[in-house]
């Protein structure tokens, strides 16, 4: 999001440790998908389109259901997986969950298309996990295998 005073605002998924318990840039197989605001808008993100424009009233609206959808995602303790290699050979990215799947999710919450957008910039193809709505109700969840579990350090 982009503020009248130019200021930028972004909404991620990201991974989350489940050791320490902090946003990391990249997650292993099995961390706690998450959605933040807490980060800033990555330096070497590119800006590919206007998806909303509107009053202040209007996208300040679009962002809270964005928020609210973030910690509804949050909540759910989703396992991360950044990649299927299913994606590339067979372009469905198997049943996983990642940051592209909360991007999708969070447009959808916000009332967004930004299936379009991807479509338009000749991008829909790029993102593993996309087309996964976290908050559906009939959403079927990648579960970490048990032998690729990160191990959960307990304090004493």
């Amino acid at each position: 999001m982009v503020g009248p005073n130019g200021d930028v605002a972004e909404l991620n998924g990201i991974p989350k440790s489940r050791n320490t318990g902090e946003w990391v840039d990249w997650g292993v197989d099995g961390a706690h998908l998450g959605a933040t605001s807490e980060r800033e808008f990555g330096a070497g993100a590119k800006r590919i389109a206007i998806v909303a424009a509107g009053s202040s009233n209007q996208i300040n609206n679009i962002w809270e259901r964005g928020r609210r959808a973030a910690v509804e995602i949050t909540a759910k303790n989703y396992d991360y997986k950044a990649h299927d290699p299913a994606f590339e050979i067979a372009g469905s990215g198997g049943q996983i969950q990642n940051s592209n799947s909360v991007a999708y999710t969070l447009g959808r919450a916000m009332g967004l298309d930004l299936d379009d957008v991807l479509r338009r910039t000749g991008m829909e193809e790029s993102f593993s996990g996309w087309g996964r709505d976290l908050l559906d109700p009939g959403y079927k969840r990648y579960v970490t295998p048990p032998q690729f579990r990160p191990p959960i350090h307990l304090s004493s």
